[in-house]
């Protein structure tokens, strides 16, 4: 294999972790067995930093540069999310309703104070209706049962590996 630094991560096809390197799950390891990768990231990713540090675990996850220095580290995105009302673009749903006249009208047919009239989208008043009647449930209904939806791209798994031995150590600017 080609140089690399302590540190570096990298993916890999195999089940297996190449030689001087160990899969990002999250290990925790002794600082004492590998000093050099600790002087690197640290206990970043967990450990007490006095005896032991973790990996980062990358399971599951997908790495990705970071777009400010404090995002560092820190976990983001969901698999699944349940939308709100605030997270919904303005729009509006067409409502089907009987074309006849309100007296032919079935009570849950019925419309709210106005008759359309055909044509040109004329609307006449209907005195008979005085207050606000329900529509029809076909016409109008709640949809959707409030429940999260998945959130993830297509992906393929593979094994992300973290260098801990034999690289050169990287150099700071």
């Amino acid at each position: 294999m080609d140089e690399y630094y302590i540190g570096e991560v990298r993916i890999f096809a195999c089940n297996f972790a190449p030689s001087g390197w160990v899969f990002c799950d999250g290990t925790i390891l002794q600082i004492r067995s590998f000093p050099t990768l600790f002087a690197v990231i640290g206990n970043l990713y967990g450990g007490d930093g006095k005896l032991t540090f973790a990996v980062p675990d990358l399971r599951g996850q997908i790495a990705q540069g970071m777009t400010a220095p404090t995002d560092m580290y820190k976990r983001q995105g969901s698999e699944t999310v349940t939308l709100d009302d605030t997270q919904v673009p303005l729009h509006t749903h067409t409502a089907y309703v009987n074309g006849g006249r309100p007296s032919s009208l079935t009570p849950g047919d019925r419309l709210p104070m106005r008759f359309f009239a055909g044509g040109n989208n004329t609307y006449l008043e209907d005195t008979a209706l005085q207050s606000p009647v329900s529509l029809s449930p076909q016409a109008i209904s709640v949809v959707g049962n409030g429940g999260s939806h998945n959130n993830m791209q297509p992906f393929l798994p593979m094994n992300f590996c973290i260098a801990v031995q034999y690289g050169e150590f990287p150099p700071r600017p």
